[in-house]
């Protein structure tokens, strides 16, 4: 009895706890705005040879695709200058600045800057310092984006990125047609400011920009911005990271039949998966058999999603060391989808 009558309220104070875990967690994934810890943002400003513009779209695209698989990215945007389509602008958020140097070595990468390297008139690369970045959960491939260009007064600057701050706060918790404001600054020049803004048509940017929140910010910095350049964009790619999904685990069931030839393909494998965000889970620890009959071998490489587990088993890199595998082992192989918690 006495145990009873301490357990209970235990478990009410555990549930209470998960509870709010969930409803905080609800409300994170509703929008995205100042990620808890500092992101790396670059910034790229492109200018392509107009005649190869299709081609270098295409490649882009490719590139774009293949880095929203890497775990450490949290969104890549790349978008033309409407008046002006040769004149791209990508915008690029990491959790940290290894995995953006992750992102450099990627075979796509690699594969991108070969490709497009003689498309490119000119490249202006930037380490940018965010000053507000907010997004809902979600992006459409298709959407209204605008670019902003401005200089802010360096005496009224702090001023300035908190009337700013709280602008783009309240247009992403209020407005369903604000799916994206990115403003950041330019790390060599902190009074230059950038924004990539995105919204889910004209409409959404026309009623954003007359709303209360909107009109008291433009009125609150009118005297700390000492330069404007407003542009609209056509999106070449905007991605995020997909919104929570179970995880899944590549399980290969597998009995060596030439030890020495498999150990090419050992050397070799955790560099193919690692790219796609895999680490192992199990690898050929000791089996312990309940029931049925036992299999020689086990592992399990885990991926945060079932997308990722096909795309690394499909790609390039694992494609070429597979079939030392296939030389060298009896194997039973497939893919399942986890459960969330």
């Amino acid at each position: 009895m006495l145990f009873s009558t301490i357990h209970m309220p235990l478990r009410l104070w555990v549930l209470a706890l998960v509870g709010t875990l969930l409803l905080t967690l609800a409300l994170c994934r509703t929008a995205l705005a100042q990620p808890a810890s500092t992101p790396l943002v670059r910034f790229a400003e492109l200018d392509i040879d107009k005649s190869r513009l299709d081609d270098f779209y295409k490649a882009a695209r490719e590139n774009a695709e293949a880095t929203m698989l890497e775990p450490g990215v949290l969104a890549f945007h790349a978008v033309a200058e409407k008046s002006n389509p040769g004149h791209v602008r990508v915008f690029e958020m990491y959790v940290d600045a290894k995995a953006y140097q992750d992102h450099v070595q990627t075979p796509h990468f690699q594969k991108f800057r070969g490709a497009t390297d003689t498309m490119m008139l000119r490249r202006e690369l930037h380490e940018a310092v965010p000053v507000r970045l907010g997004a809902k959960k979600s992006l459409p491939s298709r959407a209204h984006v605008r670019v902003a260009e401005l200089t802010i007064d360096p005496a009224q600057l702090q001023a300035y990125k908190d009337a700013v701050s709280e602008e783009i706060d309240t247009s992403i918790r209020v407005e369903p047609g604000v799916l994206g404001i990115y403003a950041f600054a330019l790390k060599e020049q902190p009074a230059q400011l950038r924004f990539v803004e995105i919204y889910a048509d004209e409409a959404a940017y026309r009623q954003h920009i007359d709303s209360p929140h909107f009109k008291k910010y433009v009125e609150a910095t009118r005297s700390m911005i000492t330069s404007r350049t407003l542009l609209e964009a056509e999106p070449i790619f905007l991605g995020l990271p997909p919104a929570s999904k179970a995880p899944a685990y590549y399980v290969s069931e597998f009995e060596l039949t030439d030890p020495e030839g498999i150990k090419p393909y050992s050397a070799q494998v955790e560099a193919t998966f690692r790219a796609f965000g895999g680490y192992y889970f199990v690898r050929g620890g000791q089996i312990s058999v309940l029931e049925g009959e036992p299999t020689k071998r086990i592992v399990m490489i885990a991926f945060p999603t079932l997308e990722r587990a096909q795309a690394w088993y499909d790609s390039p890199q694992y494609r070429e060391i597979r079939p030392i595998r296939f030389r060298s082992a009896k194997s039973r192989v497939y893919i399942v989808e986890g459960a969330l918690p």
